[in-house]
């Protein structure tokens, strides 16, 4: 899924988006051999809701046509219309950051809204480039800015599942997981969510037995959670 923004892991709703998430990957079909009966069985994923942006509200010192451009951004991706937000975000995030810096809060969530409008857009290569910018950033970032380096992690890995990188996208998904099971637990749905790209990861690399351990656990979480019906159960069941 996509995720993004410290608030955690949330579903999108048609309303003004609020915390961005990036959850489970998109549609992906795996075949995976039964090791009971040796039979091939194809899985098919379904394909995740888009996630939130983060919104915070503009710095007093921008331009009216940065926070113009920031907010045209923000009403496309509301109306789930992320490629029309794409270049708005652009101009936003460079206007942010020649007025207040590259490590304002302002500027940084612009790039993170800036990549998650392009990993909607299935933009993955773009969406890897843009959240690497964004991590590189954060690390050196005051400590509100900070809060953005562990989204960045599961969404740059995210994206570089997605654009056929599972390998390289352990090392940032594995951060992510040590970072929030220190911070949150490990029964956390923004621990979940991330393990759940991590099993996507391990199934494109054909780490079966492990893919299926986290997808064991985070079904278990979702059960003790809200049961059948929680979103992250359906997650975990179509990733099984």
């Amino acid at each position: 899924s996509v995720e993004l923004w410290t608030a955690g892991s949330k579903r999108p709703s048609k309303a003004a988006p609020a915390a961005p998430s990036i959850s489970a990957p998109p549609p992906l079909s795996r075949t995976i051999v039964d090791r009971d009966d040796e039979k091939v069985v194809e899985t098919t994923t379904s394909p995740p809701p888009p996630p939130r942006a983060p919104v915070p509200p503009p710095a007093p010192a921008v331009s009216s046509a940065a926070a113009a451009s920031y907010q045209r951004g923000l009403d496309a991706l509301a109306r789930e219309a992320p490629a029309d937000g794409i270049e708005p975000f652009r101009v936003a995030a460079e206007a942010f950051e020649r007025e207040l810096g590259p490590t304002a809060l302002s500027a940084v969530v612009a790039r993170v809204n800036h990549g998650l409008a392009l990993l909607q857009c299935e933009r993955y290569n773009d969406a890897v480039t843009a959240f690497r910018a964004v991590l590189h950033t954060t690390r050196a970032a005051p400590p509100e800015v900070k809060e953005q380096v562990v989204p960045a992690l599961h969404n740059l890995g995210l994206a570089l599942v997605r654009s056929g990188s599972p390998l390289l996208a352990l090392t940032h998904l594995d951060e992510a997981l040590a970072h929030r099971e220190r911070v949150v637990g490990k029964d956390n749905p923004l621990y979940v969510d991330t393990e759940l790209v991590k099993a996507n990861a391990l199934v494109d690399l054909g780490r079966l037995e492990e893919a299926r351990h986290l997808i064991a656990h985070a079904a278990s979480v979702a059960l003790a959670g809200g049961g059948e019906e929680h979103h992250l159960f359906s997650e975990a069941v179509v990733a099984e």
